[in-house]
């Protein structure tokens, strides 16, 4: 129990500080594709999520204030940009104690997909 206690102040730390933290995981679209995603906090404390392709498409969505503040279990619908021109929306859904998410994501050129963080 001690460890955990440690290990949870090491956290709320790292995020009162402004440490730029990143934690990845994989999925796949629904037609079977491969993608990895990470969800992310920069040195600003802005955070969101990043979802890439083997094709080369990479795609990022980032909450907004109200979103960033929410409590420890939160979902958001999140407006996604890509480096290709397409735009999306995630729907994330994030347990910020042990650092799980999901992301259901669907793209503007009819991708849709899923990732799994942690």
């Amino acid at each position: 129990m001690k460890f955990k206690s440690v290990l949870l102040c090491v956290a709320v730390l790292a995020i009162v500080a402004g440490c730029a933290v990143t934690r990845g995981g994989s999925g796949t679209t629904s037609k079977g594709e491969p993608v990895i995603g990470e969800i992310w906090q920069n040195d600003k404390l802005d955070q969101g999520f990043t979802i890439s392709s083997v094709r080369g498409w990479s795609c990022t969505g980032q909450l907004s204030d109200k979103q960033r503040k929410e409590t420890v279990k939160s979902t958001a619908k999140v407006p996604m940009t890509c480096d290709n021109g397409w735009t999306g929306t995630g729907l994330i859904s994030v347990d910020r104690l042990s650092g799980k998410a999901n992301i259901n994501f669907r793209l503007s050129n009819g991708t849709i997909g899923n990732v799994k963080i942690g």
